[in-house]
């Protein structure tokens, strides 16, 4: 009796742990997240947002740890009556299984998002999402495609590789930190992003159609009373041009790129009569040096120094205070990281060993000196965003704080009266600056990592308008749902932070509208595009930066005395980037290498043509190659030379990085050819002028 008795427990325990783990998932066209992190509920929320137009949809999420039990009870306590029609689906299982894959149905699933491990060595990180993109590989077929989470910029050219087509990279921390360095340089344009980023709001859409055709790109700016054209894309949504020229046609079957409330909210109308006015003729500005101050130190602050470098004026100083890493290891870690010290050009670097959360250490600094200040979360802080955030809002206070009482100080000199009446007269500035939420000359962006602390900065007049502010998990959150929704946005928003091509940016409206001067939006966005060659997006409130992207009320007439524009400005980097380039040389690539009669590409020239033209095949595949050779992005393949070959052929391998490590040998040989491609691009190139008459299509192209 008691061995009977024994089997049932055991038989009853085990029927127990598979209801836990859970049943294999039916559905089809579902999202599903790998991984529970802080990041999990943020993109939770907006794929429920994004799905809500279309009567909901279901959300899959899979995670070893902590139980299936745990999560629902998570997911209860913040979505409850908040799932806007959608259905949530919890299963504990491993991305790395082939059948915990199953379970879940990820070759039926639109879209896969890899949550990186916030924990731990950033390599690791990555690694682990490395070999979960392999494992997805496996499976015969994917109808949808995978978004995954990188840390390090360094080792996005390398996942990109291994998943082709299939995969969407997001380097989370690159990403933050070309934000923060933006915005501190533009006071408000945080404020920004925070309303295009996410589906709460107005954000980015493409569609097609017919009213559209032959029209040109500065016409259609009044054609849409309820979206803001920015951009034209091609029909499959691989090419795209982001700000055309105001004289750009559009052609059948292209679609339009808009900032809009919703997919369904916008449709083109008969145009707007707008008339053409004159903006007022100003001086240009002159760029002055800067003198930056760093607060705290990030892991990827090698990437935020280079890419300040390529925007500042030549003599700017950067002053980097934290005491997280010791004077006499800095410089040698920034080099082991990649930096060249002799390679900055308009940047120099000092360092100060301070704890920004001490008063007489940062009393220190010259703080009424410095053109901006970005306080970032000390790289020891990760674990605990409570605690980094605490340290953040605590130094943003204490250097606030010092800066109003040296303005005191300054007033006290200056002023003829009284101690007691210039302290009144001191205080009486101080508390006007707080109710109309003014911020002091030096601008500062800091960045928050928990939600919560945002709630209770909102909250807080007098610390919302001390600085701007970058909630990093949720806008890493929005920037992996609005790529898992539609593919095409990974460029605008690659396009829309990079240090040399179109970004929004904040600008004073006295740059484009007289003093007193009435005008509606249609008015003031002709003006903008055909004489600043900028697309007006909305404005911004001066005395409390409440941000307007695409107003509804364009026909009003009105004064734009007490607002700033927000505007798309630069010249645009997308004029028909082609986004499949490099993935159709990687795919004929990963073809060549598994062919036995491949021509290789260490060959000569002459030998290579020779040898395509007779095999069938392999002229196929090098004619892939070909074509799209002069696209394919050059710093893949300098990192593919410098990290990989030095890497996976070392004997020594306790010294190979953990991203490594999972290589197959087929994956060898792609690599390979890729070391040696671009010796064989001027190769190409001069085979192409050589056979120019002979009328060959592979190199025609080129």
């Amino acid at each position: 009796m008691a061995t009977v008795l024994g089997v049932v427990v055991d038989v009853i325990r085990e029927k127990m742990d598979q209801l836990k783990v859970g049943k294999r998932v039916i559905e089809h066209g579902h999202s599903i997240i790998f991984g529970w992190t802080d990041r999990a509920p943020l993109v939770i929320n907006e794929l429920l947002l994004a799905n809500e137009s279309e009567g909901g949809g279901v959300i899959v999420i899979m995670a070893e740890a902590p139980n299936k039990d745990v999560i629902e009870a998570q997911i209860l306590h913040r979505f409850r009556r908040r799932l806007r029609g959608s259905r949530i689906i919890v299963r504990n299982g491993s991305s790395m299984l082939m059948q915990d894959l199953q379970k879940v149905a990820v070759d039926r699933a639109k879209v896969s998002i890899l949550l990186s491990d916030p924990s731990g060595d950033a390599d690791e990180a990555d690694a682990a999402s490395l070999r979960q993109i392999l494992t997805i590989r496996s499976l015969p077929a994917l109808d949808g495609f995978v978004v995954v989470e990188i840390r390090d910029v360094d080792n996005e050219p390398l996942v990109r590789l291994v998943g082709g087509s299939m995969v969407e990279t997001i380097v989370s921390h690159d990403i933050i930190g070309r934000m923060m360095v933006m915005s501190s340089r533009n006071p408000g344009l945080s404020r920004v992003y925070s309303e295009v980023l996410g589906f709460d709001g107005d954000e980015f859409y493409m569609a097609s159609f017919p009213e559209i055709e032959g029209v040109a790109f500065g016409d259609l700016q009044a054609m849409f009373p309820d979206a803001i054209p920015i951009g034209i894309a091609s029909a499959d949504e691989h090419c795209i041009w982001l700000k055309p020229s105001v004289g750009r046609i559009t052609k059948p079957g292209e679609k339009i790129i808009v900032i809009a409330e919703d997919d369904d909210t916008f449709s083109p109308q008969p145009a707007e009569d707008v008339a053409g006015t004159e903006a007022p003729r100003l001086p240009p500005k002159t760029q002055q040096k800067e003198l930056i101050l760093f607060c705290g130190w990030r892991r990827d602050i090698r990437d935020i120094i280079l890419h300040l470098d390529r925007l500042v004026m030549s003599g700017s100083c950067i002053h980097m205070c934290t005491d997280a890493i010791p004077l006499s290891e800095r410089d040698v870690r920034l080099q082991s990281e990649g930096l060249n010290f002799r390679s900055l050009k308009n940047v120099t670097v000092e360092h100060f060993n301070i704890n920004t959360s001490v008063r007489r250490k940062v009393a220190e600094l010259p703080l009424e000196e410095y053109t901006s200040i970005l306080i970032f979360p000390d790289q020891r802080h990760e674990g605990d965003i409570m605690r980094s955030d605490s340290h953040v809002i605590a130094t943003l206070l204490l250097i606030r704080d010092i800066q109003r009482q040296r303005n005191k100080e300054k007033i006290l000199t200056v002023t003829t009266l009284n101690t007691a009446t210039a302290n009144r007269v001191a205080e009486g500035i101080e508390s006007w600056r707080k109710h109309v939420a003014l911020t002091p000359k030096t601008p500062i962006i800091c960045e928050i990592l928990d939600p919560r602390t945002q709630a209770t900065i909102e909250a807080n007049l007098n610390i919302a308008g001390s600085s701007d502010f970058c909630q990093s998990n949720r806008l890493i959150a929005q920037v992996l749902a609005m790529v898992s929704e539609n593919r095409g946005v990974k460029l605008l928003i690659d396009e829309l932070l990079s240090a040399d091509g179109t970004s929004f940016r904040v600008m004073r409206a006295s740059s484009y509208v007289a003093k007193g001067e009435i005008l509606n939006f249609y008015e003031l966005g002709r003006r903008c595009l055909r004489q600043k060659g900028e697309v007006l997006v909305g404005y911004q409130h001066s005395h409390d930066f409440v941000t307007v992207i695409n107003p509804r009320d364009k026909r009003t007439r009105r004064s734009w005395d007490n607002d700033d524009l927000v505007v798309l400005h630069g010249t645009s980097r997308l004029k028909g980037q082609d986004r499949t380039k490099a993935n159709v040389v990687i795919a004929a690539l990963n073809q060549q290498s598994s062919r036995r009669d491949r021509v290789s590409l260490d060959a000569d020239g002459m030998e290579r043509l020779r040898n395509a033209r007779t095999t069938s095949i392999t002229s196929s595949i090098n004619s892939t190659i070909a074509r799209h050779l002069a696209q394919l992005r050059i710093e893949d393949l300098q990192w593919l030379q410098s990290k990989i070959q030095a890497e996976i052929r070392t004997r020594d391998m306790s010294h190979v990085s953990p991203l490594v490590l999972p290589l197959d040998p087929a994956l060898e040989k792609v690599i390979d050819n890729l070391n040696n491609l671009r010796a064989t691009v001027e190769s190409v190139k001069d085979e192409a002028k050589d056979e120019e008459e002979e009328d060959v299509p592979v190199l025609k192209d080129l």
